[in-house]
This record gives structure tokens, C-alpha cells and sequence, in this order.
């Protein structure tokens, strides 16, 4: 799920560069994210499991997911970023028999994030249709953040 967020705050990052990078200024820069109100972000997401075990041998991947999702940044209020993302459709496959059945289908069903500038997850502030899959589904975004902007200035050439 984060795979998305990801690949819009590196572009809001770069987007904030870009005026720097262009203008030659060697001084150090803030970096945050801020995103307008009303932004819509379309994104598709591929999540693949192989396992490599003798207990269950496989040709190809256990389980594979395919997801379409649209985020709406709801609202910016001093550091904290706050959108939904809505699950348009969702596709599973499994390599065991019988589990494409039992997996839970999201497709509809939309959860409201709270994210502070720095890319930060901060938490699930609520969800609508989200299938119950035995997992905190907060747990899960707050450890699964891939772009946390630094807390310091940074200058060009920092990585």
C-alpha cells in the first residue's frame, strides 16, 4: 500500500529541487512534503510472495496481488498531511488450490491516512469496507514506510 505513497512524495521532493537545482544555490534546503488539497493520485501496485522451501515447492510465485488505487489528499494543516486511498480493484492469485477463494477482496473499500511532512505514517484514522484480515492495519502502514524526509537542512549532493 505504501508503494504508491512512496513514488509521490520522491516526486514531490524532486518537485521542491527542481526551482533549487535549476537557480545553482549551494545553500543547504528544508525538505517536506506539501501537497495541494484536492490532489488525485492514481497508482498500481504488484505484490508477489515466492517461497523457496521443500515443504512447498513451487514453479512461480505462492501468491500474487494486483491492486488500483486513487489517493485524495484531503486536507494540509500545518505538519500533517491527511488523505484517503480508495481500492478500485484488487486481483489475487495463489498457487495453492482452493486460497484465491478464502482471499479477502478489498475492491471498494477506502481507508483515511494521517502522514506528517516528513513522509512519516502516522497512523489509520478511519477505513469503510476494509475486509477483516487478521492483521492491524495500522501496525502494518506505520512499519512498511519506505520515504521518510531527513529532520535536518540538506545541501546539494546529501544523500
Amino acid at each position: 500500500m505504501n508503494a504508491g505513497w512512496h513514488r509521490f512524495a520522491a516526486a514531490t521532493a524532486l518537485s521542491l529541487l527542481t526551482p533549487l537545482a535549476s537557480s545553482g544555490q549551494d545553500t543547504p534546503v528544508l525538505l517536506r512534503l506539501a501537497p495541494p488539497e484536492g490532489q488525485v493520485s492514481r497508482y498500481a501496485i504488484s505484490v508477489q510472495t515466492d517461497v523457496d522451501s521443500p515443504m512447498t515447492p513451487s514453479s512461480g510465485p505462492l501468491m500474487t496481488m494486483r491492486m488500483q488505487q486513487t489517493q485524495t489528499v484531503l486536507g494540509v494543516e500545518d505538519h500533517l498531511i491527511r488523505f484517503r486511498t480508495t481500492m478500485d480493484s484488487t486481483t489475487m492469485t495463489s498457487a495453492m488450490p482452493g486460497m484465491t477463494d478464502m482471499m479477502p477482496d478489498f475492491t471498494g473499500s477506502t481507508m483515511t491516512v494521517e502522514m506528517d511532512n516528513r513522509g512519516r505514517q502516522l497512523g489509520i484514522t478511519s477505513t469503510e469496507g476494509m475486509p477483516d484480515v487478521g492483521v492491524s492495519l495500522d501496525g502494518f502502514l506505520q512499519q512498511s514506510s519506505h520515504f521518510v524526509l531527513p529532520e535536518e537542512e540538506v545541501s546539494p549532493g546529501d544523500s
